[in-house]
């Protein structure tokens, strides 16, 4: 399990030659831990039991059954995932995981390079997290807001329109959001 606050790396050894190094990157970065699994069998299992922020994949040679495989695992994660081959399988590797928005990368590569672009995806993770949050959160309002209008209109009569100038006006004559008056609401007529 990651603990609180830690983004962790989910390392799925393929079929490399050279397997690519990440302990030194975990280890400088004190919100980072690393996990390493030996293939997807076992990167499936890991997802079951823990939450990844970034899975990295490196197989030089992937072939179309393994290439479907890190779609379905890209797909079922909340993860950023980032398959690492060799040159001459890139073009064919990003043209069929495009659309599951895996990246691709070609491996090997600077270490420098790969340190950045960890720090990078790490960013864009944490940033499409917060993106997320905030759309669960607008959209439990518009829920709360949707069954406080329910029961206006069948406890009171009211129309939906009624129900929702009725929310909006108190909303504005309170000086609170919307959400705290469906709150209100639903508290008064669940009891």
């Amino acid at each position: 399990m990651e603990q609180a606050g830690k983004n962790t790396i989910l390392l799925v050894r393929g079929t490399a030659a050279e397997p690519v190094g990440l302990s030194a990157f975990a280890a400088a970065q004190p919100d980072v831990q690393l996990q390493t699994v030996s293939g997807l069998d076992e990167a499936h299992a890991a997802l079951a039991r823990s939450r990844p922020t970034l899975i990295i994949m490196q197989s030089d040679a992937p072939g179309a059954q393994e290439l479907r495989r890190c779609a379905e695992l890209a797909e079922s994660a909340e993860a950023v995932f980032l398959l690492l081959v060799r040159q001459e399988v890139y073009s064919a590797a990003w043209r069929f995981l495009q659309k599951s928005g895996v990246c691709v990368m070609t491996w090997p590569m600077e270490q420098a390079v790969l340190m950045q672009t960890l720090r990078n995806l790490l960013l864009l993770k944490k940033s499409m997290q917060a993106q997320t949050d905030q759309l669960r959160s607008q959209l439990q309002d518009l829920k709360r807001i949707q069954k406080a209008k329910g029961l206006l209109m069948r406890q009171l009569g009211m129309t939906e329109q009624d129900a929702h100038r009725w929310i909006e006006k108190a909303a504005m004559d309170r000086c609170v959001k919307k959400r705290e008056i469906a709150e209100t609401i639903i508290r008064m007529y669940e009891l």
